[in-house]
């Protein structure tokens, strides 16, 4: 899956954000587990675009790590088709040619990842489903 981006915007480096040692220590085992579902992968050449993390926390005590995608989201060019149910979108939940999944960096403490996967925080993502 190809996501178009409006060349005529200047790419985007957020800082990674600080994350407490509390979070860390939950944080890092669910990035792991990410990796091995091949949902994100560690990025280890240079990348026009890099979200910020954010990570919350679910009731469970788990950990969930968001990306703040504000001004990549700004310069996706959107798609218009007619939005599918969630069904259609399980079952076709698609991987991202490299451009599209290096546009889509996070960093971390650690290391900065693309998504592999579109995550559903991406503006075009629903008609893209």
């Amino acid at each position: 899956m190809t996501q178009e981006i409006d060349e005529f915007v200047a790419p985007v480096q957020l800082p990674t954000r600080r994350i407490s040692l509390a979070l860390k220590d939950k944080l890092k085992p669910e990035l792991n587990r990410l990796v091995e579902d091949n949902v994100i992968a560690p990025v280890d050449t240079p990348t026009t675009w890099i979200s910020a993390l954010v990570v919350t926390i679910k009731k469970n005590g788990d950990s969930r790590p968001c990306i703040d995608q504000k001004p990549l989201n700004k310069t996706l060019k959107r798609k218009h088709y007619p939005s599918s149910t969630i069904d259609d979108i399980v079952q076709n939940l698609a991987r991202l040619d490299k451009p599209s999944s290096h546009a889509i960096t996070f960093g971390t403490p650690w290391n900065l990842y693309d998504w592999l996967k579109m995550p559903l925080s991406v503006t075009p993502a629903p008609e893209e489903f």
